[in-house]
Formats: structure tokens, C-alpha cells, sequence
């Protein structure tokens, strides 16, 4: 924007310079014939990066981050270690024996070479000679035997990837050294699914990559390892041997993914817009939409960030005004203030900010990374930390919070609050310390809902005066990949938990129009998914499939009539993915089956504030406040009103649940 003084006149007059894009236009006039995942199946990210490859219009592609590893084969472990946790899946000594020494110490694994490896024995049909205690086998099912361990910290819903390097070896007894036909193997979860077979070569120095398996947990905990893929050749003339099956290396980690599905191979011909609408409809909160500056975004999951501006229908009278918000200090490092009319509250918290605000917790329960997350999914905005844990806890989480605050005097009276949200059901509640001496207070013991957002606060008068410490603490014993989360803290003198405030708050700006709505236009509650996948015709030929199944929500229907819809998505749904589509349309359902009372757009006049209205954009987070009640909410669409007098934006928004 720019001021130019008109000669004539004297006046100076506004200039507003908008650059407008069009990336949409080159999306869907890119032809696209479709995406060949590996295995046929693959990742939000990775699909958008192959989609990409093709785009004419700058991209944003999502990063692919790499997989967080829940349990690791102790490499060059001692047995002990490398033993820990594994059993056999088939049978019980002596028919079969389990191990972890130095038997296949000389043995390379992807160019290592290991001092333990994990192994089971088993012996096959004939006789020993040297052991009365042999019982025979007779062809025993396919998977029957294995090698498996319990691995816990799953999340139920997110999807995992076992890969493992295998080696096989038979020892022959009774004169007859000829190898038995019971070498083929493969990865499992047990109760899930199973990967696909691999042939070990007996005998071979090196070991084989069994191919990954990959699957969506049912629970937080699962039952993993190798198994017998095949049957036993239980042929006369063989007797007293033994099958020796090691893992060299084993691992299972959760694939980081913001999609909720994992995308199956297409094949068919469309537009390359078509691809991403496909793609991110396969997946919870998927959306694509091209920003300010001409680059084609995408995203997946809840919709979050701190708000970048409020709005609000109280306009400042006589009566009533705006609030004010001011650091005493440094901010994020003092107290700070809200003004209304000239009365004043006081946040007395000096590290108010929660990247400021949690400490680490080590010892017993293990060490515990740290993520800086915006938000504004609670009835503020803010930014709150997550504290991850990376080992098994022995001991009772104490909560990782903690701030310390202003001095508090001996006798007055405060409340604290803060919100938490855990990933492990169990209980929490606050407790504040004091340095100058006197019991710890505790608020009750409250049971917190997995995966909620949950205030706690307490109110105590003050044994002593001095420095203030207050926990937010977890009654759980959290286990490996637990994730607790902590909001910005606020300490106020008095008995009221009120709305929280710091110096960093902005006053809200006022809208000029409001659209609410409490409709059924987007409601769906008969809801048809047709599936875009491939399949192979007569000819061996890699075709696209359509399937459409339906899906619906019968309360919904007998309560406000049948409302339906169709989408259609690209979900992989086999293997250790079975029911991912039905999945999906629960959560589509979940989300749209019931109307619920809308702000769905303001007008704002941009030129009270023209930095602001540069600063805004699709998806960005705001707040918008209506008689009291405040929503926050995502931008999905600008639109522009220009004149000579004033510049107006309408906002189209959607409710940030």
C-alpha cells in the first residue's frame, strides 16, 4: 500500500497493489495417469511427493519424516540382553529351544558382523540318538512356529513397519545332512496380519532382508517376530534334525505420518488437482489450497497453529472497551496484565510461556524429548509443549510442568490453572510448592480422558512467603512413545479461575458482518466411498479398480433425515490395514452426521489494520467471538471488496474442533 498527494486537491489518496495467482488452473489442466506406490501402498507425504513430480505450479511438499523406533535387536548385546522379552510362537523345549549366543557370531548381517543374534531351534521328525526327551513333529500348520516378543507403547489407530534380516541353518543328525524343505519365513503381528514369504538360502553367510510388514495397531501393545511360512516336509529317511533361525537385526518403529490411512497405487486418467483431491480425501483433515504467494500447500490432521488474529463483536463504548494486554518485563519472562476499562488483572507467573515452562524428567522413567507445538484448538489461544517418553517407566510420571512465579506473601490467597492433555489414561491434577517453606497443596485427583484437552486449577492460601513452583502431574506409569502436553500457566491472587491472559495477547479486532449458522446443508450421514485402487486384468495388465461400499449413521437419519454425500479416496486395505476404508467413513461420519451452531464467516474492514490483512491467509488460524462465546476457527477462503472509501474481507471459516 502507498500515499500519493494529488496536486489538485492536496489530498493524498491510497494505493493498494494486489498480485493475484492462479495455481489451481495449472493443477487442473495437468494431466496425471496415476501413482504406483511400492508394495502397493504408501504414506499422505509420500504420495503428495509423487504427485508433485508433476506439477507445473511451485509446490510445498510435506516433509517425510523418518520412523521413530519403538524397539531395536540390542546389536553386539550381551545374551541376556539380546534374549530379553523373545519366546518361541509354536511349542514348548524340547521341541523347541530358544537362544541368543554366539552361534552365528561369524555370520555378516548388511555388513555387520554380530556377537548375539536372537534364534530358535527346532527339531524335526525321525529320532536322536542322543536325546530320549526328542518329540517328533509332524507336519505342523503353516505359521504355526516362530519367534515373537511383546512390544508395548503402540498407539492404537497409528500404523507400524517391522523390517528384520533372517538367516537360516539346519545341522544334520543320523548320517542324512540333506536340507528339509521348511525354509520359508516371514514377519508377523500376531492376532493382525503377516507380510509376504522369503526364501532363506540354508547355509548362506550373509542374511536375508525379510520383506517389511506393515499394519495399524489394534491396541498399545502387540505381539511381533518372525514366522514359518511353510510345512514341514516330513518325509521318511530324515531323522534328528535341527533348524536354526536367527534374527540379526529386528526392528519396529511408527511410521510418523499426519494421514490417518495409508494411500493405495492408482491407475487412473485425470487432472493432476483431481490426484490431490483424491489423496487428501483418503485421509482425516486432509486439504490442499495455494497460498498469498502463488504455492500450492498441503496438510493432514487436526487443524492447528496459534490464532495470527482474533475478531469480536464488542465495539468500545462509553462502558465498555477493549482489553489492553502489557508485559511487566521481558516477554514470556514477567508478569503481565490485562486492562478492561481501567481494571486490571495480573498474571503473576514470571515463565508463563510453556516452551519456557516444562523441565525434563530423567531417571527412573527415562529421558523425554521436547516438541514446541502451536494450538488453538482450547478456549485460548496458545502454544503448549510435548514431552515424549522414549523408555518404559518404573515409577509414577511426576508431572513435567513446572513454572516458577512471582513471590507469593504468607496468608493471601491464589489460584493456578493450566491445561494437559496425555496420550495414556489415568488421573492428574496440579500441586504448587513453596520455597519458603510450608506443605505442598494439591488439587483432587481428576481422571483425564485420553487424547482431551483438560483444565486443572487449584486455590490455597499461602503458608510462607517466597517462590512459587507449580507441577502438572500425571498419575500414570507412562511407557515408551507416551506423549504428555502442557499450555502456558496462569497465577492470579483471588479464588476465581478465570480465562487465561498474557503480555502477548492481542485485542481483538471487530468484525462489521457475521454469517452463523445451525443447518443441515453439510451434514452427511449416508455417506458412499468409492475406493480407487488398482488390480491386474486377463492380460497381466496393472488397471484402475473402483469400488464403492456405503456406509451409515442411523441415529443421525431417524433424528434429521437421511442427508447423503459420496467422496472419492484411494485407501490401502489389506494385509495388516483390513477395514481401513470403513475406518474412514467413521471418521467422516464422526465429524458431519450432526449440525452444530457455526460462526461460517465475518466481514472486516482491512483498512483499520493493512498489515494484518497481508498477514492472513487460507487455513491460517483465527478466533472470532460471538455473544460471549468464543470459536476458533481456520480460514478456507479470502475474498476481496474494494472501493474508494474502504476495503473489505469476507472470511469463510470452519470450526477448529
Amino acid at each position: 500500500m502507498a500515499h500519493q498527494r494529488n496536486k489538485v486537491t492536496g489530498n493524498f489518496d491510497r494505493y493498494i497493489t494486489l498480485t493475484a495467482v492462479d495455481s489451481v488452473t495449472a493443477h487442473a489442466n495437468t494431466k496425471r495417469y496415476g501413482a504406483i506406490a511400492p508394495n502397493d501402498h504408501e504414506t499422505f507425504e509420500q504420495r503428495i511427493n509423487r504427485l508433485a513430480l508433476s506439477s507445473r505450479a511451485p509446490i510445498t511438499t510435506p516433509a517425510i519424516a523418518p520412523a521413530r523406533v519403538l524397539y531395536q535387536l540390542p546389536p553386539g548385546g550381551t545374551a541376556a540382553e539380546t534374549e530379553a522379552g523373545w519366546t518361541n510362537l509354536g511349542g514348548a523345549a524340547p521341541r523347541e529351544q530358544f537362544r541368543a549366543n554366539s552361534v552365528f557370531a561369524s555370520q555378516t548381517y548388511v555388513g555387520t558382523t554380530l556377537k548375539q543374534v536372537v534364534y530358535r531351534q527346532a527339531y524335526y521328525t525321525g529320532t536322536w540318538s542322543d536325546s530320549s526327551a526328542l518329540t517328533t513333529y509332524l507336519d505342523p500348520a503353516e505359521g504355526a512356529l516362530g519367534l515373537v516378543r511383546t512390544v508395548t507403547g503402540l498407539t492404537p489407530g497409528k500404523m507400524y513397519r517391522l523390517r528384520a534380516t533372517a538367516l537360516l541353518q539346519l545341522d544334520g543328525f543320523g548320517g542324512d545332512s540333506a536340507g528339509l524343505a521348511a525354509n520359508v519365513y516371514r514377519l508377523t503381528a500376531v492376532g493382525i496380519g503377516s507380510g509376504v514369504s522369503q526364501r532363506l538360502s540354508l547355509g548362506a553367510s550373509v542374511g536375508y532382508k525379510l520383506p517389511a510388514y506393515e499394519f495399524i495397531a489394534t491396541g498399545t501393545s502387540a505381539t511381533v517376530g518372525i514366522e514359518l511360512a511353510d510345512r514341514f516336509d516330513a518325509s521318511t529317511g530324515r531323522g534328528g534334525y535341527i533348524e536354526r533361525v536367527g534374527l540379526g537385526e529386528f526392528v519396529l518403529e511408527e511410521m510418523v505420518t499426519a494421514g490417518s490411512h495409508m494411500l493405495a497405487s492408482v491407475a487412473f486418467e485425470s487432472s493432476l488437482a483431481e490426484h490431490f483431491d483424491v489423496a487428501c480425501a483418503s485421509v482425516a483433515g486432509g486439504r490442499w489450497w495455494v497460498n498469498a504467494g502463488g504455492v500450492t500447500q498441503f496438510a493432514a490432521g487436526p487443524l492447528t497453529g496459534s490464532a495470527v488474529a482474533s475478531f469480536c463483536d464488542v465495539r468500545p463504548t462509553a462502558t465498555s472497551a477493549r482489553a489492553t494486554y502489557a508485559w511487566a518485563g521481558t516477554a514470556n519472562r514477567s508478569e503481565s496484565t490485562e486492562t478492561v476499562g481501567g481494571v486490571s488483572r495480573r498474571n503473576l507467573a514470571t515463565l508463563p510461556n510453556a516452551v519456557a515452562l516444562w523441565t525434563g524428567w530423567a531417571g527412573t522413567n527415562g529421558t523425554l524429548t521436547y516438541s514446541y507445538l502451536p494450538d488453538s484448538g482450547l478456549d485460548f489461544p496458545s502454544t503448549f509443549v510435548r514431552l515424549t517418553q522414549t523408555k518404559d517407566a518404573t515409577a509414577l510420571l511426576v508431572g513435567p510442568g513446572v513454572s516458577s512465579v512471582a513471590d507469593v506473601v504468607a496468608g493471601k490467597t491464589y489460584t493456578v490453572s493450566m491445561f494437559g492433555r496425555s496420550s495414556r489414561a489415568g488421573a492428574s491434577h496440579v500441586r504448587a510448592r513453596f520455597t519458603g517453606g510450608g506443605a505442598e497443596v494439591v488439587s483432587a485427583l481428576t481422571t483425564h480422558q485420553v487424547g482431551a484437552w483438560e483444565r486443572r486449577s487449584l486455590t490455597f492460601t499461602a503458608p510462607s512467603t517466597g517462590k512459587l513452583t507449580v507441577y502438572f502431574w500425571w498419575n500414570v506409569i507412562a511407557k515408551v512413545g507416551d506423549t504428555f502436553d502442557g499450555t502456558a500457566l496462569l497465577v492470579e491472587e483471588g479464588s476465581t479461575t478465570a480465562a487465561y491472559f498474557d503480555g502477548s495477547r492481542t485485542t481483538p479486532n471487530e468484525y462489521v458482518g457475521l454469517d452463523t449458522s445451525f443447518d443441515t446443508r453439510n451434514m452427511v450421514n449416508d455417506l458412499t466411498l468409492t475406493n480407487r485402487v488398482t488390480g491386474v486384468n486377463d492380460q497381466g495388465e496393472t488397471v484402475g479398480v473402483d469400488t464403492d461400499s456405503g456406509f451409515t449413521d442411523p441415529t443421525s437419519i431417524a433424528t434429521w433425515g437421511t442427508r447423503s454425500d459420496s467422496l472419492k479416496v484411494s485407501i490401502y486395505g489389506w494385509d495388516g490395514f483390513t477395514g481401513a476404508v470403513a475406518r474412514r467413513a467413521s471418521e467422516v461420519l464422526a465429524a458431519s452426521s450432526s449440525p452444530v451452531l457455526t460462526l461460517s464467516s465475518i466481514q472486516w474492514n482491512a483498512s483499520e489494520d493493512p498489515a494484518l490483512a497481508g498477514s492472513i491467509d487460507v487455513y491460517s488460524p483465527i478466533t472470532v467471538t460471538f455473544q460471549g462465546t468464543t470459536q476458533p476457527s481456520q480460514i478456507i477462503s479470502v475474498s476481496h471488496d474494494i472501493t474508494p472509501s474502504r476495503w473489505l474481507i469476507t472470511l469463510d471459516l470452519v470450526r477448529n474442533t
